[in-house]
């Protein structure tokens, strides 16, 4: 099961994939783009003189799946293991395009191009992930899909960051179960006193 090294090894997954395919793509420009997981400060930089075009992985946001709530670590039969506890998350981030001195048909192509490979690769598993989280299983999946986000909602998001707005598109990874650690027992009830009050 997912420990909580896998929200960045997701995310790090994406960038790597992104990277590979991204090789191959030369935009209107002639130019080659690169993928990159962005932190809030890596915005500064965004459009930097002699930067080139670039599609940043963002996660804005991180949730409790409501959906998946009180989920548990499935056991073997016989094996007198005790049933974990599961954290389901999910990863809300920003698909940006960004083409520093370049036409704005770069900064397009750079942005739809992104949004193909997200809809064609839709999930990741232990192939792609276990390089970064050797925990996971080959059961574990995680889905990756478009996100509707209000157009407020996305500014609000711009307004925070040391940057002017760049095109973005809004995806969500759903849903990375995070194996939470259990308190060792106290052991077994041996005595148990029940108070009398005096009449």
């Amino acid at each position: 099961m997912a420990s909580f090294v896998a929200l960045a090894g997701v995310m790090q997954a994406l960038e790597s994939r992104l990277n590979a395919r991204l090789a191959q793509v030369r935009l209107p420009s002639n130019r080659v783009g690169t993928a990159k997981l962005l932190a809030s400060q890596d915005f500064q930089d965004l459009r930097r003189t002699g930067a080139g075009p670039m599609l940043g992985l963002y996660v804005h946001r991180v949730t409790v799946d409501a959906e998946a709530r009180n989920a548990y670590r499935a056991v073997p039969p016989g094996s007198g293991q005790t049933p974990r506890p599961l954290l389901p998350l999910n990863l809300h981030f920003l698909l940006v395009a960004s083409a520093p001195k370049a036409s704005a048909a770069d900064e397009i192509q750079m942005l739809a191009w992104g949004m193909r490979e997200l809809a064609a690769l839709s999930a990741l598993g232990m192939p792609e992930l276990a390089d970064y989280d050797p925990s996971w299983t080959e059961s574990e999946t995680v889905q990756i899909l478009p996100e509707e986000l209000p157009t407020e909602d996305l500014l609000k998001i711009w307004d925070a960051l040391p940057c002017k707005y760049s095109l973005t598109a809004t995806f969500v990874v759903r849903t990375v179960r995070v194996l939470l650690e259990v308190p060792a027992s106290a052991g077994p009830v041996i005595k148990r006193v029940l108070e009398m009050g005096g009449v």
